[in-house]
């Protein structure tokens, strides 16, 4: 396991978790 690879995943992970942060928040305004 390579430091850097986890890192990135950790990024990818923090970003997914505020796209869904957001979809979740547009569906709310929008329902």
């Amino acid at each position: 396991m390579q430091p850097l690879g986890d890192r990135s995943v950790t990024l990818v992970e923090r970003r997914h978790v505020d796209l869904v942060r957001v979809a979740s928040a547009i569906c709310r305004c929008s329902a």
